[in-house]
């Protein structure tokens, strides 16, 4: 956490916290869905977001993706997702509920040991 925190700029206690008690540092709330009902979002707090950025931009954004993956990638749009499909007979969108928390602990730490 000492690593951590000289790279980052934030305190020991600041990431502890952060790591410790999640839930006090996300503001929920719903909006409506497109195809009806309503989604959750789980907005970060400003520590949070700082955080969740250094590691996006220090460490997620220099890792290699599919070359299918195109959601993700910066400067891509939704056409380039669907051009390779332009043809087909079928087409399935779909949207996985609850993803991100069904995302358990030991899975991110292993990503992050998986990448030093």
């Amino acid at each position: 956490m000492d690593d951590l925190s000289a790279l980052t700029h934030l305190s020991t206690g600041l990431i502890f916290r952060l790591c410790r008690y999640a839930d006090h540092f996300y503001r929920a709330y719903e909006i409506p869905k497109k195809s009806g009902g309503r989604r959750t979002i789980a907005q970060p707090s400003r520590e949070t977001k700082a955080l969740q950025g250094w590691i996006l931009h220090n460490i997620l954004a220099g890792l290699r993706v599919s070359s299918a993956a195109k959601g993700f990638k910066k400067g891509t749009k939704v056409v380039d997702n669907a051009a390779p499909h332009r043809g087909a007979n079928a087409l399935l969108c779909i949207d996985l509920e609850d993803f991100f928390p069904s995302v358990k602990t030991n899975q991110v730490w292993s990503v992050f040991r998986t990448v030093g």
